[in-house]
């Protein structure tokens, strides 16, 4: 894996076997889903005191057992990590479609790996978090603990729940689909977009936490705190989960992967041009932003009037400037 290989030799000889060491001490089915979150983890956390070789192996453990409760889906292991070169894995899940046909959909390697499997959702640190401690704002690490102080966002949401509060993973367990287009709700997004609603309240105080822990035990938030959560219960779900924003109207939402990207904003499913409608004019580039930070335009999706703007960085003879940021 080159992502990989780029990765450790960025680090000093100690980090280096640390990180080496934790991925040759893992066995099949999970080397392949910790070795790509520590190969796209970035170099500042992987030289932190925040992260922690539990973490990458819980996550991926998580996601074998999971898939033993939920009957919607499974996932498929292509080959193993001894004998085979292109060893890989991914989920494949029921869906049904608008005309009411249940089918099965294997998701591509590439989103099983940044879309579920990645343990970071947006602009959170991953870690382990106490949920009764307030977060910082300005830092966002005050609620981080060690491993066996605290909980990750993958085995809190689906496994835990406050007094008063549904279980996520019952809700999930009763689903038959990951996806429903004909009711909506009879799936797993259904159940997610049930549970997420009876889980949090849309509003908020001063604290804005982006710990997908925290968010929960406040049981509050605005759109930001909403599409953190449901990236992570998404991604709980096995169901490739990613973000949205459109920065001129100050909104966040989420998309899910169903053979394609579907908009997915509280209990509004598949409806994209809502936002057009909504605040018209004011309505400016729509962007996906991948775990990593990585961003892409999907204006195109949400704006049915977009326009295209090229811009060139060019020096005094109208050469390419070089290293130009625009």
């Amino acid at each position: 894996m080159q992502l990989l290989e780029t990765m450790l030799s960025l680090l000093d000889d100690e980090t280096q076997d640390l990180w080496a060491n934790v991925i040759n001490e893992v066995d099949d089915p999970i080397i392949d889903e910790v070795a790509f979150a520590i190969a796209t983890s970035s170099y500042d956390y992987l030289t932190s005191d925040y992260a922690h070789p539990e973490m990458y192996i819980q996550n991926a453990e998580m996601i074998y057992e999971y898939d033993i409760d939920l009957s919607y889906v499974e996932v498929i292991d292509y080959g193993n990590s001894v004998t085979d070169e292109d060893y890989y894995t991914t989920t494949r899940y029921w869906t049904k479609n608008t005309a009411g046909i249940v089918h099965q959909v294997e998701v591509p390697r590439e989103i099983y790996y940044w879309n579920i499997v990645h343990p970071k959702i947006t602009d959170e640190i991953p870690a382990f978090i106490n949920p009764a401690t307030s977060e910082s704002n300005s830092t966002h690490n005050t609620n981080i603990v060690s491993p066996d102080e605290g909980y990750f966002w993958r085995d809190f949401l689906y496994n835990y729940a406050d007094e008063g509060y549904p279980v996520l993973r019952n809700y999930l367990m009763q689903s038959q689909y990951a996806n429903d287009f004909t009711t909506g709700y009879d799936s797993a997004i259904g159940a997610c977009t049930q549970w997420l609603a009876q889980s949090l309240v849309f509003t908020s105080d001063f604290e804005r936490p982006h710990q997908p822990i925290r968010i929960y035990r406040k049981h509050i938030g605005r759109c930001g705190e909403h599409a953190d959560m449901r990236v992570a219960i998404g991604r709980i779900a096995l169901i490739p989960t990613t973000s949205i924003v459109c920065f001129t109207v100050d909104h966040t939402w989420n998309e899910f992967w169903d053979e394609e990207w579907i908009h997915w904003d509280g209990g509004s499913i598949n409806n994209n041009f809502m936002y057009e409608n909504g605040w018209g004019s004011n309505f400016g580039s729509v962007i996906e932003v991948r775990s990593d930070g990585l961003m892409s335009s999907v204006t195109e999706k949400y704006a049915p009037n977009y326009a295209v703007m090229n811009v060139y960085a060019l020096d005094g003879e109208g050469k390419p400037l070089d290293g130009a940021r625009v």
